[in-house]
């Protein structure tokens, strides 16, 4: 089993196709054996039960935020 692209609590962005727009920010909550990983959103707003899953390619971490002095 090849090693996860994202780990437990990283923050990431989502979007619901692995092609469409990155829409979201949520946190990885759950790693999945089988790739996948069930994510809680950032907003407060709860996704349902099924719709919480994602494929790694619906997925990317999110970019640090900088600061300008």
């Amino acid at each position: 089993m090849a090693e996860p692209a994202f780990n437990l609590h990283d923050t990431v962005e989502y979007r619901w196709s692995g092609s469409g727009p990155f829409i979201g920010e949520a946190r990885v909550i759950e790693i999945f054996r089988d790739g996948r990983y069930r994510l809680e959103r950032l907003d407060g707003t709860a996704f349902p039960i099924e719709g919480s899953i994602f494929r790694e390619e619906q997925l990317r971490l999110r970019a640090p935020v900088t600061r300008s002095a």
